[in-house]
């Protein structure tokens, strides 16, 4: 009766007094499923996600467990966004699937990982950060389709395509000046 009602305390206390009887194990394992499902639900509460989660993944087939795991997922991805960690951010909303506005906001993380890489001189890892947030790169970033053609001329310009690189640099407009890199500079050398 205490498990039907939800209340996991007190059902496990009556069937630790009961542990011989018929059912008593496989109550006892749902009861501290629930338990622990509650516990998770407290921590969710309190904005503990990643301990939330920890508890959540326990009990993944518990009813609403999965959905309660894209949540904590979701707030645990704007955090590292918050923090400039965008590729924890993008793990993060990647887990969170279709929770909320997840999809977009690993799209932003994308971007902006991105111009990291961009940054750090790896043009194969930003492309494919740039091309990766395609679906929405471009109501994202004003600037998109500029930074793929930028990543697209260095990934030939480093495979020895010099022409082809050259041709992705003339069509990336001359008002584009990214913050990450000096394209007069690269393009006159």
């Amino acid at each position: 009766i205490a498990f039907e009602a939800e209340d996991a305390e007190t059902a496990i206390s009556e069937l630790t007094l009961a542990d011989d009887f018929p059912g008593a194990a496989e109550l006892m394992a749902q009861a501290k499923d629930l338990q622990t499902y509650q516990n998770a639900l407290r921590l969710m509460d309190a904005g503990n996600y990643a301990e939330a989660l920890a508890a959540l993944n326990t009990v993944s087939v518990w009813p609403g467990a999965a959905e309660d795991m894209k949540v904590c997922s979701y707030h645990l991805g704007k955090a590292a966004m918050d923090a400039g960690d965008y590729s924890e951010a993008m793990t993060r909303f990647s887990d969170a699937g279709d929770h909320s506005d997840a999809k977009t906001l690993w799209a932003q993380c994308s971007i902006f990982r991105g111009k990291e890489l961009l940054a750090e001189g790896k043009f194969s890892n930003a492309l494919n950060c740039f091309s990766n947030a395609s679906a929405q790169g471009s109501a994202l970033e004003p600037d998109y389709d500029s930074y793929i053609l930028l990543c697209q001329a260095e990934v030939a310009f480093a495979e020895g395509r010099l022409t082809q690189g050259l041709d992705y640099f003339d069509k990336i407009p001359q008002t584009f000046k990214p913050a990450e890199f000096n394209i007069a500079a690269r393009r006159s050398m």
